[in-house]
């Protein structure tokens, strides 16, 4: 029975590190002029929402009906809160938040998967969702290495125009 808490409650967390990670990015993809980061925030946004979908699938194989909060004030939700707030005047720091919400993510994944009881079946998945993770934080870091826009301001070395 103690595994089986142990197995709901991780699958917990990775639901909600993909809902705070999807709602990230809906809010990026919205204050992004970029027409290339708009497209690509909005397919990590999906990708989110499809983990979440196939986690909750796992969910209920392990037995639980329990409704999920997805208000819940978490500290992932948080610093999401204030990067949200961060990017909304400073659109500079857009891509490093994103970084940051994707390190977040793989965390949530490692430590889930680091100490986990859950099927084989269930963590070849996780561990799929973890290596597109990977292949989203190799993006974004192309992202961050692409020259500004013609007409953007030079006042960082990592800016992108967004504006």
């Amino acid at each position: 029975m103690e595994n089986v808490v142990k197995n709901v409650d991780d699958l917990v967390r990775l639901i909600m590190a993909n809902h705070e990670r999807e709602e990230f990015y809906k809010h990026a993809a919205l204050i992004s002029k970029n027409a290339a980061l708009h497209d690509l925030f909005h397919e990590f946004a999906y990708q989110s929402q499809v983990n979440k979908d196939h986690l909750s699938r796992w969910l209920i194989a392990y037995g639980s009906a329990q409704a999920l909060d997805l208000t819940k004030d978490t500290i992932y939700r948080k610093a999401l809160r204030w990067m949200k707030f961060e990017v909304s005047y400073k659109r500079r720091v857009l891509l490093d938040c994103c970084s940051t919400v994707e390190a977040m993510t793989q965390k949530e994944y490692q430590a889930v998967m680091k100490d986990s009881t859950l099927s084989h079946a269930t963590l070849r998945e996780i561990q799929q969702h973890l290596e597109n993770f990977e292949t989203c934080s190799q993006q974004l870091t192309e992202a961050l290495a692409q020259p500004q826009e013609a007409g953007a301001a030079n006042t960082a070395s990592k800016t992108v125009n967004l504006a």
